[in-house]
């Protein structure tokens, strides 16, 4: 090395400024070097986290995704089954009222039935009728007697048409070869050269197995849509039959089989021989539904027809799919939902985008960082020379320890440690950027363990509910008819999805009509399934010709029988005959009615009974009143009187009279049921909904008396 020339103090400068010069440009070299191995470091790290959290969420997912599926399927097969089950009853009722009326001695006269020719002839074979056609080799007069007994079943059967929309026909076969249809389509059955019903699958299953017999779908003839056919053998001493009818599926279909699962996910009901009853693009009625399961579609099959509940994977052209299935119980049906893996496992996805945009962001903090340090160590060397190689390896160790002890933490991220603190404390961007991976590992975190259960519940609840919301609407009287002699109007706001309130109105032989209401304890599901069992019955004993306190007995009677649940329910049931404006009524345990007659409104004097399903052998009062013209009547559930507002105050009898006490005298039943439900509206403020709120209001128009002052004013005219 050459002698430097100069004074001891420009060489020991000299010296100096080599040394601080040649440490500073190694030190910036190597904290370069070192800056950019860790933010390597650190990148790949966590991207290994994105990877790792990503596969973690996807088999959450997947897990919470089979719970929740196999959850939804039987929900929706409980509903299918509740679905069917009141069609069953009506049916096994309609069985057990013929079986009654056969076996009265002094039961109703005679009532010739007409044939489809006959109907025909007289311009009606496109109308609702009750009809007979003759198989081939029975004659007229052979089967007279039965003719004419089943003649007297033409109310029951015309009564559960009107109430059921999906019925879409009632047939009894005899195995004398008589044949007797309720529907509209005698022209069809008149056209057809000879009809044996006995010969039927419906007819012949029923009698072989002595019970209960469910078809699968199919396309009806007379394009009604898709149909099922329930049978019951019907024998009575010597009499041996069939009763069958036919029901519309077609919003069983809608409500259940065409509910999107997921994104693309769909659901498939499969009859007993494995064909497809009903699914979204089935082009062929009776299609096998092995070419929807994919390769393992032989063992998911097999599992279906032995009636097993159970989930399994497949794959269709390359795509990973999940089927879930279960039996549906009444019939030999089951239910399957299938579901692309895709739909499941997205969320894991976007959480993977997620953590790799964050990842992205680190690496541009830390080089930003790396250059501001560089900038510095230059500015520090040129202005103190003296203390550069002090300030330096200070900055150096400054800068590299708190990025070494990051790097640490980010691998302990990406090993799977999700229970990442904060461990850096420089004041500066490094620190921010330690918090931000803290808050990365908590949202992480949080968004794994709840991102299954914020989506899936509420699909599965949602489905499942509104399709019971559907059933139970459908069976409640939603036309109003306006006659001569009443008018009548009902509502029913469920406080949840489905309610155990009721209501009901028909007409009665003898020109009479019968109005029900009625309040199950409880709500939900249990409350809606006891509520139809409950309307079933009443309107059915009404029907066979009970007064009131009677067919409330013969339905508590009823009730009360495997009542495991202790579910009760009060009943307000009366018969008006329009004829005379007397009014027959019985009260189990329900509110009194508000009357309006002779220009004033007031409770209606009615005993308040004991509740239907409580004790068996319960005796009711039978009570009278009678109408004149323009009176009318006001039915009501508690959820009226016993609304909230939001200080918990009940709406409360006293305000109901007073409210009726402000209407006027000829407002009709439904302008009385809306200026309630209104006030209701006003009282509550917009206070949750406690309880069922159910009203029925009936108008009574005495049109003889209408008549006689007419003739009375016309004749004072004169």
């Amino acid at each position: 090395m050459r002698f430097i020339k100069g004074s001891i103090q420009a060489k020991i400068l000299t010296v100096s400024l080599s040394v601080c010069v040649t440490s500073l440009l190694l030190s910036t070299i190597i904290s370069i070097i070192h800056a950019s191995f860790l933010t390597s470091l650190a990148s790949h790290s966590g991207r290994d986290i994105g990877v790792r959290a990503s596969e973690n969420s996807e088999s959450l997912l997947l897990e919470q995704a089979v719970a929740n599926v196999a959850d939804l399927v039987t929900g929706n097969a409980r509903n299918i089954n509740l679905h069917l089950s009141g069609f069953i009853t009506l049916l096994e009722s309609m069985r057990d009222y013929s079986m009654h009326l056969y076996k009265q001695k002094d039961g109703p006269p005679a009532r010739m039935i007409p044939t489809t020719e006959e109907i025909i002839a007289a311009g009606h074979g496109k109308d609702l009728t009750l009809h007979l056609k003759l198989s081939s080799g029975t004659e007229y007069g052979e089967v007279l007697g039965e003719i004419g007994f089943f003649g007297n079943m033409e109310p029951v059967l015309r009564a559960a048409m009107e109430n059921w929309s999906q019925i879409t026909s009632i047939y009894i076969t005899t195995e004398s070869g008589l044949n007797i249809g309720y529907d509209a389509y005698a022209q069809e059955k008149g056209g057809v050269y000879e009809f044996d019903g006995r010969t039927s699958p419906w007819y012949r299953s029923a009698i072989e197995s002595g019970g209960l017999y469910i078809s699968d779908a199919y396309q009806d003839i007379f394009g009604r849509g898709l149909t099922i056919t329930l049978s019951l053998p019907l024998t009575i001493d010597e009499l041996s039959g069939v009763i069958g009818m036919d029901i519309l599926i077609e919003d069983l279909k809608r409500d259940i089989i065409q509910t999107a699962i997921w994104k693309t996910g769909y659901a498939m009901l499969i009859g007993h021989d494995g064909s497809m009853i009903s699914a979204p693009g089935l082009s062929e009625q009776g299609e096998c539904a092995l070419s929807r399961f994919g390769v393992n579609g032989e063992s998911i099959l097999t599992s279906i027809l032995a009636g097993e509940r159970g989930v399994q994977n497949s794959q269709i052209e390359g795509t990973e799919i999940l089927v879930v299935y279960t039996p549906v119980g009444i019939s030999d049906w089951a239910l399957a939902f299938v579901i692309p893996l895709e739909d499941i496992t997205m969320p894991a996805i976007q959480v993977r985008n997620i953590i790799d945009e964050i990842i992205t962001q680190a690496e541009s903090g830390i080089a930003s960082q790396t250059a501001i340090a560089a900038v510095t160590l230059a500015v520090l060397f040129s202005t103190v020379i003296v203390v550069a190689v002090w300030i330096i390896l200070k900055l150096s160790e400054q800068i590299t320890q708190p990025l070494l002890q990051l790097c640490k933490n980010v691998k302990s991220i990406g090993d799977g440690n999700l229970d990442y603190t904060c461990g850096i404390s420089t004041g500066d961007e490094l620190e921010e950027l330690d918090k931000a991976f803290e808050a990365m590992t908590i949202h992480l975190k949080q968004y794994i363990h709840n991102l299954a259960e914020i989506t899936a519940d509420k699909e599965r609840i949602a489905a499942e509910l509104d399709v019971a919301a559907r059933i139970q609407a459908g069976m409640l009287p939603q036309i109003f008819p306006e006659r001569e002699e009443f008018g009548v109007y009902a509502t029913m706001l469920a406080a949840t999805e489905v309610g155990g309130d009721f209501y009901d109105f028909f007409l009665l032989e003898g020109n009479r009509l019968a109005v029900i209401i009625g309040d199950v304890s409880g709500k939900g599901i249990p409350a809606a399934l006891f509520m139809v069992i409950a309307k079933t019955l009443i309107g059915n004993y009404c029907r066979m010709g009970l007064k009131p306190a009677a067919a409330l007995e013969e339905a508590n009677n009823q009730l009360c029988e495997n009542n495991e649940e202790g579910l009760f329910v009060t009943v307000f049931l009366g018969m008006l005959e329009l004829d005379t404006g007397r009014f027959h009524y019985a009260n189990a345990g329900h509110n009194p009615p508000a009357i309006y007659r002779r220009g004033q409104w007031e409770w209606l004097d009615a005993s308040p009974g004991f509740v239907l399903a409580g004790f068996e052998g319960m005796r009711y009062v039978q009570q009278e009143t009678e109408l004149s013209d323009g009176d009318r009547l006001l039915l009501y559930t508690d959820g009226v009187t016993e609304a909230q507002d939001r200080e918990e105050k009940l709406y409360s009898e006293e305000r109901l009279m007073s409210l009726l006490g402000g209407v006027r005298g000829d407002c009709g039943a439904q302008r009385i049921v809306s200026e309630i439900t209104a006030d209701i509206g006003r009282f509550a403020e917009g206070a949750p909904q406690a309880d069922d709120i159910t009203m029925l209001a009936l108008e009574y128009f005495d049109s003889l008396q209408r008549w006689k002052s007419i003739n009375v004013n016309g004749a004072s005219n004169h």
